[in-house]
This record gives C-alpha cells, structure tokens and sequence, in this order.
C-alpha cells in the first residue's frame, strides 16, 4: 500500500518547513487531478470561499448546543470549537490541494492559530468541558497542521506544536487515570486516542509530541478490548462506536500506511461489521436506536474496515449507506473489495452476550422482520437508559415498536432516558431507576437461543426496577421483573411475529401496571378492547404509484434536471383560484437497495427553473415538503409564486425506484401532514390521474407490500383489562422526532402476567384470530391462520422459555 504521507509538490509560492518534517497525508498530480474531477468539487470550493469570510471563533460568538441544558451548554464548548475547527481545516485544506490558491492555505493558518490562541488547553470552558470536545479539538490540530504548516512561519509552527503537546499530555494523564469519570470504556478513550495519535503523526518532527504515540496505541489497543464484544458488540449505541472510531480508525489507517501497527487487525475491532449489519433495519441503510443512540448509518469506519481487512460485508455497508468519503476517498481510494450481503453469511439471529443484546430477523430486505430485546450491564461511565427488557420491532419497511433516541437528560422528567419512554411496564406511573447522565441500570439475559420455529431470550429486569448501578436512585420497586420474548418464524403463508411475556411484581399487594408501547410518529393507533391495530397513516390514497424502474438508470449517477426532462416524468394540469404562494408536499418512498440512491426527482412548476428535491429516505410512505438544498442544516422549503390560472407541474426522474404517489400544494409552510379538511386551502394530485412519460411507469399501489402494512396487537392480563389509552410521549429536548404515537393498557394486580402478541401484516393479508385461555398455572394462546394453527403455553412459575405448537 503506498504511504499516506503530505508531500505537495510543485507551484506553490509558500514557503516549505525547514525541517524534513513528515506530515499528516500525501498527495501527487494524479490525486489532486482526483480531488478536482469530482463532481462535489465545485461545492467544495464554493464552501471554501464561504469560510474565507469565516471569523476565529470567540467565547462571545459561540452558540450554545443545548439551550435547554445551560450546563450542557457550556461542557459541550469543547465540541463546538472542535468540529468547527476541523470543518474548517479540512474544507480549506482540501480546497488549497485542488486548486493552488494561497487563499485557503493562509485563511487555514489563521483560523488554526487563531483559535488555539482563543481556546488553549488551560482556557476554562475548554479544560472543564467534555474530553470529546477536546478530542474534537485534537483531530482539527492535526488536520490543519498537516495541510498547512508548510504555510506557516517557523514561529506558528512551533505555538501549534506548543498547543498541541498540552493537549496530547492532558489526555495521557486522563485517559491513564483510574479515577477519571470515562476511563477505560467510554466512547471517549476512541475519540481522544485517535486524536492523539493523529496528533503524534502530524507532530513528527517534534520529539515531545511524537514519542506518545506507542502509549496513544496502548490506550486505543485497550479501548478496543473492554468496549467491543467478541461478536462484535459496542457496549454503548452504534452511534457513539461511530464517534469513538471516527479519530482511532483514521489514525489507524494513516498509521498502517506509515508502517506501524495494524489496528484493523485486532479481533474485535474484525467482527464490527457484523454488529452494525444486525443492527440494520430491514430494508434500509439505518441502524436500529439503542442504548442512547439516534437511528443513524454506517459511516467511513465501514469504508476503512472493507479496504484495510478487505471485507466484503464492510464494502457491502458502506455502499448500503449511499455516502460518499469525497474529499478523504483520493486519501483513503476506492479499491473495495466485492461487496457481500449479509443474507447467506450471517445467521438470522444473534446475541451480543457483552451488551445483552438479542436480534431476531427473518431477512434484510424490505419484506421483512426485525425484532430485538435488550438487558445487559451497564458499564461506568458510559450511556445508558433505563430500558432494560425494552424490545423493538420492524417490518415490511415501516417502525413498529420504536426507541426514541438519544436523551443523556434523566435530569428532565420528560427525557429520553426514562422508562416511560420505551416500551416497557410502569408499576403505578413509575419505571426503572434513573439512567443517563452518568447513572445506569444493569439487565441480564438468562437464556437466549435462535432457533425455529421460535426463537426465544429472557430478560431479568429486577435490579433495574430497584434500583441503579450505584444505589442512590430508586426505581418503581420490584420483586420480580421477567420479562420472555418469543420470536415466531414465518409458516405456510404467515408472517413471522413476536410475542412478550412480563412477569412483574413489586410486592405482595396489588398495585396498578402498565404495559406500553411506542410507535413511529407516521403510525395511526386503532385502539381496540385488549388492544389495537397499527397502520401507517401516509398510506397512498389512490391506486396507483410511480417509479423509475432500476433496470433503465445507473443508480451511482443522478441526473441533472437537463437530462431528468428527457428521461421520464410524471405531470398535472391545475388550476388556482387566486395568485398567491405555494408549498409543496409529495408522498413518497425509497424502493431502492441502496435508500440513499432512490430518494430525490427533479420538480418543475410551468417555465420556472426546476430544482433537485431530496426527498425523504424512508422505507415506507411517507410526507416530505418539497425543498431544495440537502442536509438539515441547508434544506428550505420550496415556496413557488403563482398567478391565478392553469399550471403544469412536473416530476421527473432524478433516481431510480424513487416512488411518488400523491402531491398536496398548500399555502401553510407548516401545514400537517396528511391533510385531513376541505376547506379549499391546498391542491391534491394523484397518481391515478397523472400523465406518465418516458421511463417513468405507473405501479399498482396493491402489489407494495409496504403499503398498507399493519400491525395487529393482541394482548391479555390475569386480571382485567381497563380500556387503552391512546397518548403520545412528547420531549421537549429541541430534538427529532418530537412526537411518538403510544400505546398504554392499565390492570390492578398483585403480578398481571400480561402476554402481548405483535403481528406485524404485510399488504393484505387478513388478521389472524388471537386467542388467550388462563388456567391456574399457565396462559395458553392461541393464533389461528388460514393454514394452521400456532399454539403457544406459558407457565410462569417454571421461569422456562413458553412452548411452541404448530396444528
């Protein structure tokens, strides 16, 4: 593998270090002929010029990242400064690379020294902040130290060396120090390791700095060991594996290629692929939200692991994740091996035995299942939720059974953390012991199995209900916290689904239980006497939708609105009342096998200029307003100016298998969705009555099993059932989603022995008859298929996995 060392060469006018100092990365006139033919060059260059403006960031100018959280706000400074240093030296350092203005080298060197002299190590906000946040600081150090220093005076050279030894020691003494609050496993050792390292490569020419790196490698060696499983397993949220790795696998892969140590080597770090490919959602690019982590893709370390271990499971994710590594791809190549899907290689089932995690599934496509359950110890300090025993479910590209992200706020009553946001039972109102912010509840898997016709994991949720891992904080108070989870694989016709069994008791006096249940803010609840049905409420109204299939379109390449007007497209004739503003809407889908390749059209309104919409990438129907731009941070509405009269409006293709199946134009920005008046105030379009062009085709809406998918919810008690209450758990955290559908059903008793039965219903398949006959000493359910019959018993007192019958 060639050396991924800085060396530009030739044109420049700035002057070269004098030492024969090695820095951070390489480039020759074939790679930076790379970086310039690359068809986001034009934007990188475009937000280079954009930072040209760019003013050294201030304590004064800082936006806080937690307006609600004030301590947050200010720990959370580090990070801020961090990643926008990195941004910065990154986004200029790359711009120079490719183009040979001076420009960026000099802005790079100003906005780098600049900031270290704002926010040295000792500057209080800096030093008493999140470790991360100087983690953040330390890569954007050594990007820009090794863009940039051969623009730099011997005297700038040797303040960011100055700086950036202070940071590399502050982290040695922390991350060495038992006593330290993330010592060992935390998701910070990876952030700050990576970082540090980065920084002795950068530094080497400097003894001081660059002799820390065998320690560096020690620490991440270790992080690697005590926070990744054998199988694979991140003992946090797959997001936070991503933030650890993001530093320790780009300082890895810069140090293979100086030939030093290969970490991509080590064992654990081998089998992550196989841990985010059971973590993915069933027919998407996304990751199931666990363990305080928002439901995110793969991202770069998936890309570094398929090139250095050549896997092919790694490539097969990365291309998956519809991202693309530009500018680092003329860094990192794109040699990948030949990509692997995980059907055919990894089981259908999986337990993490480290984090007490348990993954059934019947396939990764959009026509299947995905259930999971999780009870693991909690390890200090890391993330956690007071979720144990907590279960998720997928299938037939929509969310079921949801978690609700990230919080690390169990301060708030209304935060993410706490028990009453998952799917779990209260005992009179009250969860789990506190969990997040530093606390934890510990869970354990006492038995666990794959096999069919079931598969099968018990969870002992006990300790989590009384109390947290250090004792302080009470729980609910439980006895007894069991909770079985049975996972029924698919038979003659029926689908596979899921059936959860709590056994529960706080003491010997009856007390009220709630079993809940929260769902995808795109799902209607249907509430019925012991349960309810779940559908999605953007289920196409008309009969028909539209695509670009596949076979007619390169996937890799979208088109431009120029070539989108010649390919296909899908058009209405309307009319408006009154001129005026318009925003609109589409109810769409992402068919593709890549989501991330099947989610944007080229949309025109009469003459005006036609805009690139990146629609929503999910799965299943959904409403998205039209916008332009792409990211959160740079999408805005669309707003068309209209005059009274006939319009012509356009969808074209842009990608294919990017599905439409209804328009709405309304005159509220902030209209929701689906529209449910009459009150003359927007414009619907179907499917059904569009003009079809070119290589768009017209699909019935009955042949997407996705489309009307259900689920059905079955469940029972010992004792009776009051009537469900249909709610919605609502943070007021500043985050997305803000809003979770929920499904609660009381009981008054001593142990009420719910049994609830989870029938996820692709198309239109019709409901099966759900059974419950209650004897002394155990629950028989029965669920009655056009073809058989499954019968499963459940006798509490023998704590054994429940018996599975097929007749």
């Amino acid at each position: 593998m060639r050396r991924v060392l800085l060396s530009i060469i030739g044109g420049f006018a700035l002057s070269l270090v004098a030492s024969a100092q090695q820095s951070l990365f390489s480039f020759n006139d074939a790679s930076r002929q790379q970086l310039r033919e690359h068809p986001q060059y034009a934007n990188l260059l475009a937000r280079a010029d954009g930072f040209l403006k760019a003013e050294v960031l201030t304590v004064e100018t800082l936006t806080p990242i937690d307006r609600r959280d004030a301590r947050k706000a200010i720990t959370a400074i580090p990070h801020v400064v961090g990643r926008r240093l990195d941004d910065w030296c990154e986004t200029l350092g790359f711009a120079w690379i490719g183009s040979g203005d001076e420009r960026y080298a000099q802005k790079g060197v100003e906005l780098l020294c600049g900031t270290l002299a704002n926010f040295p190590l000792e500057q209080p906000y800096v030093l008493k902040g999140f470790a991360g946040g100087r983690g953040d600081i330390m890569r954007g150090i050594a990007v820009g130290y090794g863009f940039f220093a051969e623009a730099m005076t011997p005297e700038q050279r040797d303040q960011v060396a100055t700086a950036a030894e202070a940071y590399v020691n502050n982290f040695l003494d922390e991350a060495n120090n038992p006593k330290t609050w993330w010592y060992s496993v935390h998701n910070y050792n990876g952030v700050c390791g990576g970082a540090a390292g980065l920084l002795t490569l950068a530094f080497a020419g400097y003894p001081s700095i660059a002799s820390k790196q065998d320690e560096c490698i020690r620490i991440m060696k270790h992080w690697f060991d005590v926070s990744i499983d054998k199988e694979g397993a991140y003992v946090e949220g797959a997001g936070y594996s991503q933030y650890g790795l993001s530093n320790s696998l780009l300082f890895a892969w810069l140090l293979r290629a100086r030939g030093g140590e290969d970490l991509f080597k080590h064992p654990h770090v081998r089998q992550l692929p196989r841990f985010y490919a059971q973590s993915l959602l069933p027919g998407t690019n996304v990751m199931d939200a666990r363990n305080d982590s928002n439901y995110g893709s793969v991202d770069r370390e998936c890309l570094l692991l398929a090139l250095a271990n050549r896997d092919g499971l790694a490539a097969w994710l990365w291309q998956m994740s519809g991202k693309d590594a530009y500018p680092y791809s003329v860094i990192f190549g794109d040699e990948l091996p030949p990509a692997t899907e995980p059907t055919g290689l990894l089981p259908l089932h999986q337990h993490f035995p480290d984090r007490g995690l348990c993954v059934w599934r019947t396939g990764w496509s959009d026509r299947d299942v995905m259930f999971s359950t999780e009870a693991g110890p909690y390890y200090p300090v890391t993330h956690n939720q007071g979720d144990k025993g907590h279960f998720t479910l997928y299938a037939y590209g929509q969310h079921w059974a949801v978690d609700t992200g990230y919080g690390n706020d169990s301060q708030f009553a209304d935060s993410r953390c706490h028990t009453q946001a998952h799917n779990c039972v209260l005992i009179n109102g009250k969860g789990q012991a506190r969990s997040g912010s530093g606390y934890g509840t510990n869970g354990k898997i006492l038995a666990y199995h794959g096999d069919a016709p079931g598969g099968y994991a018990l969870a002992d949720c006990t300790e989590a209900y009384q109390k947290n891992h250090n004792g302080r904080v009470l729980g609910a108070g439980a006895e007894l916290a069991l909770r079985h989870h049975l996972f029924v694989r698919p038979e003659r016709g029926a689908p596979a689904y899921a059936v959860v069994f709590d056994d529960i008791r706080k003491d010997t006096a009856e007390h009220r239980y709630t079993w809940q249940m929260l769902t995808w803010n795109d799902v209607a609840i249907e509430a019925r006497p012991k349960g309810a049905l779940f559908q999605n409420q953007h289920r196409p109204e008309g009969k028909s939708y539209v695509w670009t299939p596949a076979a007619k379109l390169d996937p890799s390449k979208p088109l431009s609105p120029a070539e989108a007007a010649t390919v296909g497209s899908c058009s209405w004739e309307f009319e408006t009342a009154e001129a005026g503003d318009w925003y609109l809407w589409g109810l769409v889908r992402a068919m593709g096998a890549k989501p991330g390749q099947s989610d944007s059209f080229v949309v025109q309104i009469d003459e005006q200029a036609p805009i690139d919409w990146h629609m929503p990438g999910s799965r299943s129907w959904t409403w998205g307003q039209v916008s332009t731009g792409i990211g959160a941070a740079n999408r805005k509405p669309w707003r068309v100016t209209l005059p009274a009269g006939k319009h012509r409006l356009r969808f074209m293709t842009r990608e294919p298998e990017a599905a439409l199946s209804m328009v709405a134009l309304t005159r509220d920005a902030e209209v929701q969705l689906p529209l449910l008046g009459g009150d003359g105030k927007y414009i619907a379009l179907r499917v059904d009555d569009a003009a079809i062009a070119g290589a768009m085709e017209r699909r019935p809406i009955a042949e997407d099993a996705a489309a009307f998918s259900r689920l059905l919810l079955a469940i029972d008690a010992a004792t009776p059932l009051a009537t469900p209450v249909v709610d919605a758990f609502r943070p007021t955290d500043g985050r997305h989603p803000a809003y979770y559908p929920r499904f609660g059903i009381d009981t008054t008793a001593v142990n009420p022995l719910f049994v609830a039965v989870l029938v996820p219903l692709p198309g239109q398949q019709a409901e099966p008859t759900v059974a419950f006959e209650r004897s002394a000493d155990a629950v028989e359910i029965t669920v009655s298929w056009p073809t058989h019959r499954d019968v499963i018993r459940w006798q509490p007192a023998t704590r054994e996995q429940p018996s599975l019958t097929r007749k």
